[in-house]
């Protein structure tokens, strides 16, 4: 049996970075960006000079703090003969030789094909780990496009819904969402229902990719209002986060105002994986 003495303490002190890796493991601190106490390394691309750039921010990965003051520019490599996408992430190298590539933006050169995917993340518990931003896609004619925001929060600003409602609801509060630990999303709405809601299972918002659950997540506890009223459980109707980040109600009965329901709120949180 192997047991090691707690640190830190006036004995022993956190001296290794696996010290810290566990410390923070198993406080339960996630690896992520920082997007309140900082600009949130927020992603965008300079094509002209082939750029993936990021603000100032923060992030935690592995325990290490990583942070920049102003504007970070990743050169990306040239262009294929085929279309790639390209990912830019942040990478903790435990092999690093210096202290700058210990954590450093790196930019991950997808493979290219007629029908490209994005390159997956390296995340192992020994060696190379990364933490998402962006990815893109790099076209073989040199041009940059379709830049897609997949960074994970620590820390999170609220946001309002990112698309217009459909048809038959409109907002009838504050309708916004945030993430939480990198692992959740909490979310709150209110909307109204009118005759021209759609049946069956109409989508009311669509996440952004960063916000979308790997896994379709049932949302519980939603409300159901007829004039300011709670009304009974519908045993067809029930809430769904899906994997392209679509906030869908299912089994919604056309002409809602036949059910009696006039208005829908919820509140909660779904994992986000």
């Amino acid at each position: 049996m192997v047991t090691y003495d707690g640190r830190p303490s006036p004995f022993t002190q956190l001296t290794s970075t696996s010290d810290w890796e566990s410390l923070f493991s198993s406080a339960g601190i996630a690896d992520g960006i920082d997007n309140v106490n900082s600009a949130g390394l927020a992603p965008s691309l300079d094509t002209p000079g082939r750029n993936a750039v990021m603000t100032a921010g923060q992030c935690v990965i592995k325990g290490a703090l990583w942070r920049a003051d102003a504007s970070v520019s990743t050169p990306i490599p040239a262009a294929s003969a085929q279309n790639r996408y390209d990912r830019l992430v942040i990478q903790l190298s435990r092999a690093a030789a210096t202290s700058p590539a210990y954590v450093q933006p790196v930019i991950v050169q997808g493979t290219p094909g007629a029908s490209p995917a994005v390159p997956p993340l390296i995340q192992n518990p020994t060696g190379i780990f990364q933490i998402p931003v962006s990815h893109w896609l790099s076209q073989s004619t040199g041009a940059l496009s379709a830049l897609v925001d997949e960074r994970d929060f620590v820390f999170d600003v609220w946001h309002n819904f990112p698309a217009p409602l459909p048809s038959g609801f409109a907002n009838s509060g504050s309708c916004r969402y945030k993430m939480v630990q990198s692992r959740y999303v909490f979310l709150h709405f209110a909307v109204t229902v009118s005759t021209g809601a759609a049946s069956g299972g109409p989508a009311l918002y669509q996440m952004p990719v960063a916000y979308s659950p790997t896994v379709a997540q049932r949302m519980s506890g939603m409300g159901y209002y007829a004039n300011g009223q709670i009304t009974p459980s519908i045993a067809s109707m029930r809430g769904s986060v899906n994997t392209d980040g679509t906030i869908q109600l299912l089994g919604f009965p056309g002409g809602a105002v036949n059910t009696g329901i006039t208005e829908i709120d919820y509140s909660g949180y779904y994992a986000l994986d």
